[in-house]
């Protein structure tokens, strides 16, 4: 079985509000955290200059736009990086030690 990669997504977004970059990092990890899809607790985010990058494996697509529409609208964010990867479950493992 092959994996399916998938490719970098940027999303942008109007400049509404402010917010320091540990607010957007822990806005962002909660509602990952505190979605009900168990798969999307376990992506990475990273902050830096208004971009918020996700990372990780996901199983499918759905979920990958899933985890975008969570985090949009965060104050302070001006794009989304989406980085997912989208694998079968059984080869997430090697996601996990990627990088």
């Amino acid at each position: 079985m092959t994996a399916i990669k998938s490719m970098p997504f940027l999303v942008t977004m109007p400049d509404r509000r402010s917010a320091s970059s540990a607010d957007v990092l822990c806005a962002a990890q909660s509602r990952l955290n505190n979605s009900s899809y168990l798969e999307l607790r376990r992506i990475q985010c990273g902050f830096q200059g208004g971009v918020l990058t996700l990372r990780g494996c996901v199983s499918t697509h759905y979920l990958r736009q899933v985890a975008q529409a969570a985090v949009l609208g965060l104050a302070g964010l001006k794009a989304i990086d989406n980085q997912l990867q989208v694998l079968p479950r059984i080869l997430q493992v090697d996601c996990d030690t990627a990088d």
